[in-house]
């Protein structure tokens, strides 16, 4: 999925693993890509520290190639992005063993109190520049607070606002040319008078409008 020129792929999509696709297209064009991972969640299990196999669970640490090495392989042109290039922002529902791995990974980890620190976000950015081209900007909803509207089963307290998230990406752009993105994981069950949706709606309004269209980046 090099993209048509001029256009901002954007993937729409009920679980966070098939960013791994959009990874795969962007690494095929020959760019350095980086990734922002928007999620109440970690992502960053394996099999063998997640016993009850939850595949939706792994997604990052397949995007890093920390298992499914032999799975992610068959997707066209992926190769595991360097834990250096990525930015887990917004993750709080986390077991401990889940918070010691994460911390002893090379992922830059913006708890929410962090993505609201301006400081904080400007660092992690810092960490990007330099490093890579292009940033794929991937939004699981639950990153979103449930004052809002749940966006699904796993969603969890003390999640982001809206100004934060398009904080988040307006100070993303602002640094690093964002080229693709992927929201996830939203069940409209949980938002009968569809507020998450209008949320979502709008956030890829503003990614477009703030995205560097295929073919501009560098």
């Amino acid at each position: 999925m090099a993209g048509t020129p001029g256009t901002v792929p954007v993937l729409l999509s009920g679980n966070c693993n098939t960013t791994l696709g959009v990874l795969a297209g962007l690494r095929a064009s020959g760019r350095r890509v980086g990734l922002l991972w928007l999620d109440a969640h970690g992502d960053f299990n394996t099999p063998e520290e997640d016993t009850g196999g939850f595949l939706d669970g792994q997604g990052l640490a397949i995007a890093v190639g920390r298992c499914w090495t032999a799975l992610a392989a068959g997707i066209p042109g992926f190769a595991p992005l360097s834990e250096r290039d990525v930015v887990l922002a917004g993750a709080r529902d986390l077991t401990p063993a889940q918070q010691r791995t994460l911390r002893a990974s090379d992922v830059t980890w913006l708890r929410p109190a962090q993505v609201r620190d301006a400081a904080a976000v400007e660092a992690a950015l810092d960490g990007l520049v330099g490093r890579v081209d292009v940033v794929h900007w991937h939004v699981d909803l639950d990153v979103y607070d449930p004052s809002i509207a749940p966006a699904n089963d796993y969603a969890a307290p003390g999640g982001l606002t809206v100004g934060e998230v398009l904080d988040l990406l307006e100070r993303t752009a602002a640094r690093l040319p964002v080229v693709s993105a992927t929201l996830a994981s939203y069940d409209p069950a949980h938002d009968p008078v569809g507020r998450l949706r209008a949320t979502a709606l709008d956030l890829l309004e503003q990614v477009a409008a703030r995205a560097a269209p295929v073919g501009r980046a560098p």
